[in-house]
């Protein structure tokens, strides 16, 4: 049962080092270039296979964002909440300590999170004697919302390129249906985001550069997403609510191509009638993707992120934005982290459309948690006392008739 929890709560950390591993041979290879080149009498530069496909890859029909017809950052408190929710890490998100870590967390930071975020496959047991089911109900029992991470991984007999079209040709249905079954009995509300950061490169298994890239991987994506959601349906589980969450920008091109390219973030989108909280991932980690540190608008809203957040606004505006995962790097340097966080939670809380976010609390690719420091602790414990945000989460989406929910 352990070593079944722990393949359950690994899948980020797994993913994330994998990622981290990638880079640095990135890295090391671009550092050792001049030497090669040099070497081999050659001015050739390094090829990145995969920038390379995606450029001579073809172009989807659509326009590409200008920045003067997209609407700026709006902070106008709309009267409503702010939902606060944290992953805890891997070690920390055990069915065995996840009650604990929350307590201990709550301790830390002046209050409660709202929404309490976990990672599993398609394999895990939420039945209420599994390890996940135990999991999901301490975390309700504390007086969080479970949010889960449900990454597309139930068998090694798929090859990697396979992932997407195996769940639309049914190979996952019967762990899907089980699931969808055990969420039903659970009765509490649960936030789904399955497949997380789909138009990323660092090796998940659902994402375009590995599911064909231009030829058709997005709609392959929308595809299962439509499937997974169906097969919930079918199975009575209306007590669940599905959140979409690319990564900010465009991983496999970079700068801002907006729908122009096949792996623009807006092509992964399963539609209005399958989706009931839309959102991105964005981390600010000079160290590690060896960019300048990122002010949380940029991160979110500028040409590096593909004006990713008001043009989903535009695009979307009637689902409600929730941040599934954002993180700032320990800055001891610097030393510009805690007014990082009050800016960043400024700006969330006061935008009209984003009713929550995810704050990445764990020491993976670099050391993302908020303990790091003691200003950095005491900034996110003075967005904390802001009375809008609050400990307990509320459904704020809007109804998805077609899948049983009035």
């Amino acid at each position: 049962m352990r070593r079944h929890q722990e393949r359950g709560t690994a899948w980020r950390g797994r993913d994330r080092r994998w990622a981290t591993w990638a880079r640095g041979l990135t890295v090391a290879a671009a550092l050792l270039a001049p030497a090669v080149v040099a070497a081999q009498g050659s001015h050739r530069r390094p090829v990145d296979p995969i920038r390379e496909a995606a450029k001579q890859a073809p172009e989807v029909t659509g326009r590409t964002p200008d920045p003067a017809t997209l609407p700026g950052p709006v902070f106008a408190h709309g009267g409503r909440p702010f939902f606060a929710g944290v992953f805890l890490g891997d070690a920390e998100s055990k069915t065995e300590v996840i009650d604990r870590s929350i307590r201990d967390f709550t301790r830390m930071v002046g209050k409660r999170p709202a929404l309490v975020k976990t990672f599993h496959a398609f394999t895990a047991d939420f039945s209420p004697n599994g390890w996940a089911g135990r999991l999901m109900r301490k975390v309700h029992a504390s007086g969080a919302t479970n949010y889960i991470a449900l990454a597309p991984a139930w068998t090694s007999d798929i090859p990697t390129d396979s992932a997407l079209l195996a769940i639309i040709a049914g190979s996952g249905d019967d762990e899907l249906r089980t699931i969808a079954r055990q969420v039903r009995v659970f009765g509490a509300l649960v936030l789904i985001e399955p497949g997380w950061e789909m138009n990323g490169r660092w090796g998940y298994r659902w994402q375009g550069v590995d599911n064909g890239l231009a030829a058709e991987a997005a709609q392959k994506y929308v595809t299962a997403w439509r499937r997974v959601v169906d097969l919930f349906a079918q199975e009575g589980a209306t007590n669940v609510r599905w959140v979409f969450n690319p990564n900010t920008g465009n991983p496999v091109l970079g700068g801002s191509p907006g729908p122009a390219h096949w792996n623009w973030w807006g092509h992964y989108y399963p539609g209005d009638d399958y989706v009931d909280y839309v959102g991105f991932h964005g981390f600010n980690g000079p160290s590690v993707w060896f960019h300048r540190w990122m002010p949380f608008a940029d991160l979110f809203s500028g040409d590096r992120a593909d004006y990713a957040l008001p043009d989903l606004v535009r695009r979307h505006p009637n689902k409600p934005v929730l941040i599934g995962e954002f993180a700032a790097e320990k800055d001891p340097e610097h030393l510009r982290r805690g007014d990082w966080i009050r800016d960043a939670y400024r700006q969330l809380i006061d935008h009209p459309k984003i009713v929550g976010g995810i704050w990445f609390h764990m020491q993976k690719e670099t050391d993302w948690r908020l303990n790091t420091l003691p200003q950095v602790l005491q900034a996110y414990q003075d967005v904390m006392r802001d009375p809008r945000v609050a400990d307990r989460f509320t459904d704020v989406s809007p109804p998805l008739p077609r899948h049983g929910r009035r």
